[in-house]
C-alpha cells in the first residue's frame, strides 16, 4: 500500500471515531454520565437511582461510553480513560468556558440594551 493510501485510510478512521465519540455523548444520559465519571462512579447497586436513569438506560449508557473509549471499568467502578480525560479536558472544559463567557456577555449586552431602553423612553 502506498503512504498516501495508509494516510487517507488513517485519516477516515480518526475522522469516523471522533463523530463516534461526538455521537455518543451528544444524548443526555451518556453525556450525564460521563460528566459525573471525572470523579469516579463507584460500582453500586442502584447507581442509575441517584442519576434518575432507569436501570436499562444507565447500563445502556455506561457500555457506550467503554466501547467508544471513554471510561475504564475498574473494580471499584468507572472511570475516565485516558481518551476520555483528553476529550473532558478539550471538549467539555472548553465548552463549559465559552458558555460561561457566552452567559456573561449576553447578560452585560441585556443591561446596556434595558439601559438604552429606559434613556429612550424619557
Amino acid at each position: 500500500m502506498s503512504e498516501t493510501l495508509l494516510s487517507t485510510i488513517s485519516s477516515g478512521l480518526i475522522t469516523q471515531k471522533a463523530v463516534n465519540i461526538l455521537r455518543c455523548l451528544s444524548t443526555d444520559d451518556t453525556y450525564e454520565i460521563f460528566l459525573k465519571a471525572k470523579e469516579g462512579l463507584p460500582r453500586t447497586t442502584g447507581a442509575h437511582i441517584n442519576l434518575n436513569m432507569s436501570r436499562k438506560k444507565y447500563y445502556s449508557a455506561l457500555k457506550k461510553l467503554v466501547s467508544n473509549g471513554l471510561l475504564l471499568r475498574k473494580r471499584s467502578g468507572y472511570c475516565h480513560s485516558a481518551l476520555g480525560s483528553l476529550v473532558y479536558k478539550l471538549l467539555i472544559s472548553q465548552l463549559q468556558n465559552e458558555l460561561t463567557v457566552y452567559t456573561a456577555n449576553a447578560s452585560v449586552l441585556q443591561l446596556e440594551h434595558n439601559s438604552s431602553m429606559t434613556k429612550s423612553t424619557r
